[in-house]
C-alpha cells in the first residue's frame, strides 16, 4: 500500500512492539539510543514545535506539555526547535547561566526573538552519529524504530505542507500515551537484553514512561491521525488498485495546480465538483459490499449512506451554481487528461465490486486499500473546493466572469447582448449562490472524508498495548 496515515504507522508500531515482546534477540546500545531519539522526536512532532506551558492550557494540553518537557535529556534535540539558555542547559548538561555567557561571547549562535534569547537545535547538536533505522534492519527494535520514525515523518510532512495539525489536546494526549506505552515495552524488554554496563538510559526512560503514561489521559482516540496522510503512489499501474490511486493523485494534484493560475477555468471547476459526485458514489458501491465495513451512524444520527448523498447532492448543486458562468479560459491539456483517467479508473472500480457482500471480490482488487485512496481522494476534494469558495469574489471584483446575457434578468444595459446571444460581465446578483453552495460541498467534503477515516480506524484497530504505573508486565 503506497498511502498511509500517521494512525496506520502507530498501529503497525503497536503490532511490531508486540514481536519485540516475544523476541530472544540481544539488543546493543547502539540500537536502544536510535529508538530512544526515535521516540523524542515522535512525542515533540505530536505536540508540536514552539509549544510551551502557559497557564492557560486545557487539563490535557498541560499533561502532554508537560510529559514532553520531562523526558530524560534527549540524546538530540528536536529537528527546527529553538531553545531558552535553560532548556538548551538542560540538553547540554550545562546551566542557563554558562549557555547565556557563551551566546554573548558567540560561542554558539543565539538570536533575540521577542527580547528573549533563543539558540537553534543545531548549536545543541552533540551527537550527529545518530541517525534513524534502516528499513533493511529486521532487528525487532530497529522495525519498531523505523515505524515511529515513519509517523513522525508523516506529521511533521503534514505540518510542512499547511494543512492543519493536530488541534485536539486529548487526542495529542492520547497517542503520546499510546507511544509511551509501545516504549515502556521495548525499554523493559532492552533492560532484559542489554550489557548490564548499559542498561542506564533504558532505565531511566522506562521509570520516565512509567509515570507519563499514568499522567495522561486515555479517554480519548485519535482520529486526527487517521486524516494525516502520506502518499507514494506507484509509477506504474500493476492492478486496480494501483490504477485508482495513481488516477485519482495524479486528478487532484492537477487540479490543484491549474487552480493556481490567475485566471482558472470554470469548467475545470464543475468538473471538480463532477467527479467528486462520481467519487461519492463508488465509495458507497465500495462500502456497501464490503463485509468489514457494516454500516454505522455518524455522530450527528444519520447513516453513512445518507452523509454520502448529501455530500453528492451539495457537490451537485456546487456544479449547477457554477454553471453558465465563464472565465473564457480553457482547462489545461494536463487535467483533462488526467481527470479521465481518474474518471475511468473509478468506473472499472464500480464495475470490479460485487453487489453484495457475500459475493466474493474479484482478484486483484483490495477494497480496504480502495477505501483509504477514496478517503484521500475526498479530503483532497476538499480542499480543491476550499481554495474555489475564494473565486467568486476575486473573479466578481476583478470583472473576470461572464454569463450569457440571455441566461440572467433583463436590465437596459445588456439588451443588445441578450439579442445577440452575446456575454457580460457577471454580477454578484446574477449567481447569488455560487459562494454558499461551494462553501456547502466544501464542508460536506470534508465531513465524508472524517467519516471514512473514522470507519479506517473501527475497522483496522485492534486493542492496543496499554501499560499502566502497576503493571509488571504490558497487557499483550
Amino acid at each position: 500500500m503506497s498511502t498511509t496515515t500517521a494512525a496506520m504507522l502507530l498501529l503497525s508500531a503497536d503490532r511490531l512492539a508486540r514481536e519485540l515482546y516475544r523476541s530472544t534477540e540481544p539488543v546493543s546500545l547502539t540500537q536502544w539510543e536510535t529508538f530512544d531519539n526515535s521516540v523524542f522526536r515522535c512525542l515533540h512532532a505530536l505536540v508540536g514545535p514552539g509549544r510551551r506551558l502557559t497557564g492557560h492550557d486545557s487539563a490535557a494540553g498541560s499533561a502532554a506539555v508537560r510529559a514532553l518537557q520531562e523526558y530524560p535529556t534527549p540524546l538530540r534535540p528536536a529537528p527546527g526547535e529553538v531553545y531558552s539558555p535553560r532548556e538548551a542547559a538542560r540538553l547540554t548538561g550545562s546551566t542557563a547561566y554558562r549557555v547565556t555567557l557563551d551566546a554573548v561571547a558567540d560561542r554558539i549562535h543565539a538570536e533575540r526573538i521577542d527580547r528573549a534569547l533563543r539558540i537553534p537545535a543545531e548549536e545543541l547538536d552533540h551527537r550527529p552519529d545518530l541517525t534513524p533505522a534502516l528499513s533493511t534492519d529486521p532487528h525487532p527494535l530497529s522495525r519498531l524504530s523505523v515505524a515511529i520514525g515513519g509517523m513522525t515523518d508523516v506529521l511533521t510532512g503534514h505540518r510542512a505542507s499547511g494543512r492543519a495539525a493536530l488541534t485536539d489536546d486529548r487526542q495529542i494526549a492520547a497517542a503520546m500515551r499510546h507511544v509511551l506505552s509501545l516504549t515502556a515495552v521495548a525499554a523493559r524488554h532492552t533492560l532484559s537484553r542489554v550489557a548490564i554496563a548499559e542498561a542506564d538510559r533504558p532505565l531511566l526512560v522506562a521509570q520516565y514512561t512509567q509515570r507519563a503514561v499514568d499522567a495522561l489521559d486515555a479517554r480519548s482516540g485519535y482520529p486526527q491521525l487517521w486524516t494525516m496522510t502520506s502518499t507514494n503512489p506507484p509509477r506504474t499501474a500493476g492492478n486496480l488498485n494501483d490504477r485508482l490511486e495513481i488516477g485519482l493523485r495524479a486528478w487532484s494534484a492537477a487540479a490543484a495546480r491549474h487552480l493556481q493560475y490567475p485566471v482558472p477555468s470554470t469548467d475545470l471547476v464543475r468538473n471538480i465538483a463532477n467527479q467528486g459526485v462520481h467519487i461519492a458514489a463508488v465509495t458507497h458501491t465500495v462500502l456497501a459490499a464490503s463485509p468489514g465495513h457494516s454500516e454505522s451512524n455518524t455522530s450527528g444520527g444519520t447513516t453513512t449512506a445518507g452523509t454520502l448523498r448529501g455530500a453528492a447532492e451539495a457537490l451537485r448543486a456546487a456544479e449547477q451554481a457554477w454553471t453558465g458562468l465563464t472565465t473564457g479560459m480553457p482547462p489545461s491539456h494536463d487535467y483533462v487528461t488526467a481527470s479521465r483517467s481518474a474518471f475511468a479508473a473509478l468506473a472499472e472500480v464500480s464495475m470490479a465490486v460485487p453487489a453484495s457482500p457475500a459475493q466474493t471480490v474479484g482478484p486483484g482488487f483490495d477494497p480496504d486499500r480502495a477505501i483509504l485512496d477514496l478517503a484521500v481522494a475526498t479530503q483532497d476534494l476538499a480542499s480543491l473546493l476550499n481554495t474555489v469558495e475564494n473565486l467568486p469574489h476575486s473573479l466578481l471584483k476583478s470583472e473576470l466572469l461572464f454569463v450569457r446575457a440571455r441566461f440572467i434578468a433583463p436590465r437596459a444595459d445588456i439588451l443588445a447582448e441578450r439579442l445577440k446571444g452575446g456575454l457580460v460581465v457577471a454580477r454578484q446578483l446574477d449567481a447569488p449562490n455560487l459562494v454558499s453552495t461551494t462553501a456547502e460541498a466544501s464542508r460536506q467534503a470534508t465531513e465524508v472524508a472524517e467519516l471514512l477515516f473514522a470507519r479506517m480506524a473501527d475497522h483496522f484497530a485492534g486493542p492496543p498495548i496499554v501499560r499502566t504505573a502497576a503493571d509488571n508486565v504490558p497487557s499483550l
